[in-house]
């Protein structure tokens, strides 16, 4: 399998607190419309997301609130069934942006993945790029380079090239991590 253009793809492995670390530095509140994940990658497909809408765990959340007499009146019972509905839907578009198919399980990929309450609210911070004609949006985010554990190089014509000069790039930049070429081939068509 390829992840990106022939010739010019690479993966950055993290160590694996990375994204734990993260956590402080990324703030939402309920006013700001945003949210966020880190979600593994789910290679199993819908069975994923049918396991947050199966209604077996539904009931479960329902009986803990009502044993648990977080809901003893009918106004209490209808603010817990929108919050209900509303966390569900945040974890299922959480889940639908966590999907590959199995042929990619070997990544074993985690995403940061944000969300916004409604389509006009975007972080201040949103860019685009172009990639084979699709507008991708993406935010620019620093990170510290010591969490870069990795980098993998992608399919490539010329494998040595390109390994000795992402390893002259690190070391002008400081950072020291492994970098290995991918075993996946190279196929063009």
């Amino acid at each position: 399998m390829s992840y990106g253009k022939m010739n010019a793809s690479y993966c950055i492995g993290f160590k694996s607190d990375f994204f734990d670390a993260l956590k402080g530095k990324l703030s939402t509140t309920p006013t700001s419309g945003l949210s966020y994940a880190f979600e593994k990658v789910s290679y199993e497909g819908h069975q994923h997301v049918n396991s947050i809408i199966a209604i077996e765990n539904i009931i479960l959340r329902i009986d803990a609130a009502i044993s648990g007499n977080d809901v003893d009146n009918d106004e209490l019972m209808d603010d817990f069934a929108s919050k209900l509905v509303d966390e569900m839907i945040e974890k299922i578009m959480f889940a639908a942006c966590a999907i590959k198919p199995k042929e990619f399980t070997d990544e074993s990929e985690s995403r940061l993945i944000f969300l916004t309450n409604e389509a006009k609210i975007a972080p201040q911070n949103i860019q685009i790029c172009e990639r084979s004609g699709i507008l991708i949006p993406f935010i620019d985010f620093e990170f510290d380079y010591e969490w870069i554990e990795e980098i993998i190089i992608g399919p490539n014509i010329q494998t040595d090239l390109a390994q000795k000069g992402l390893e002259s790039l690190l070391k002008s930049k400081g950072i020291n991590c492994k970098v290995t070429p991918t075993t996946c081939t190279l196929r063009q068509f």
